[in-house]
């Protein structure tokens, strides 16, 4: 039994996997062009230019007004999976796919129990299991871009192509009553030190943490370890992230850690704070 049948009706844990199989889907639609932009540096960098000078997206955090929420969010659909032929439809494909993320998971938390939400991220998780994403290349993106990002990286992540507007609209009721709340995962999908010490690991570059900035949902999958480099040089602390998800005002990454049977999540500066000083498992 998955951890997304626990505590649910059968007709809740139907629809538990047609939102899981729905965020899993725009989420790999998005890492997709996020692909293609990452192999034509210069394109993207020319096409981001162009994005931002012509549609001024909003920062991250920006929701559309409620009764505005289901336009756009069939908009960024379309916009995600219409055909692409240049680095310009693609930069747009990639930043109506983050909005849709976020607004679409601002809907299933107005609309459906924690209990729904929860099984709701567990099942795409199982599909995330089936069908990882691979880590991006380092070193894809030129200086200029990662100058944007450390003067704006928040300019990345939402799309302004649809409609929304530059302002921001915030809601004042928290998505989560209270800290984000942990995934209990299947015995099937723990982490153990055996999963990670046999493989290399590796530093993780500016560029790198630059690609994961621009695409949060490339992360799922990884797996980051730290070690006690001052002494023993023995390996201290690792997790793997299980799901990414778009909250209200931030992105919360799920992170199973070692021997643990519960993801936990955290904000987005936190994690990448934490990865910064750690090393990437490299999974053959």
């Amino acid at each position: 039994m998955t951890s997304t049948k626990i505590g649910l009706s059968l007709a809740d844990q139907k629809i538990a996997k047609e939102l899981g199989q729905k965020l899993f889907n725009y989420e790999t639609s998005t890492e997709n062009h996020a692909a293609i932009l990452r192999a034509d540096p210069t394109g993207y960098s020319k096409a981001y230019r162009e994005y931002v000078k012509t549609f001024s997206p909003a920062p991250m955090g920006t929701l559309p007004p409620p009764n505005e929420m289901d336009r756009c969010i069939l908009e960024s659909e379309r916009l995600l999976t219409k055909e692409c032929t240049t680095p310009l439809d693609h930069c747009i494909a990639v930043n109506a796919g983050m909005l849709l993320l976020h607004a679409f998971t601002w809907k299933i938390t107005q609309e459906y129990s924690n209990e729904i939400f929860m099984a709701a991220l567990a099942y795409e998780q199982e599909l995330t299991s089936q069908h990882p994403i691979p880590p991006p290349q380092p070193a894809v993106f030129p200086p200029d871009i990662l100058e944007l990002m450390a003067i704006d990286p928040n300019r990345m992540s939402t799309s302004g192509y649809v409609g929304i507007g530059s302002e921001p609209q915030t809601h004042s009721t928290p998505i989560l009553d209270s800290s984000p709340w942990p995934i209990s995962m299947p015995t099937t999908s723990l982490l153990t030190w055996n999963d990670i010490l046999e493989y290399p690991s590796f530093p993780i570059s500016s560029e790198t943490l630059a690609n994961y900035k621009l695409s949060p949902q490339s992360t799922l999958k990884q797996i980051f370890v730290s070690f006690d480099e001052a002494s023993t040089g023995k390996p201290v602390e690792a997790f793997r992230v299980i799901s990414v998800t778009f909250h209200e005002q931030d992105i919360i990454f799920y992170l199973l850690f070692v021997d643990e049977d519960e993801a936990l999540g955290f904000g987005s500066k936190d994690f990448y704070d934490m990865i910064k000083g750690m090393k990437q498992v490299r999974v053959e």
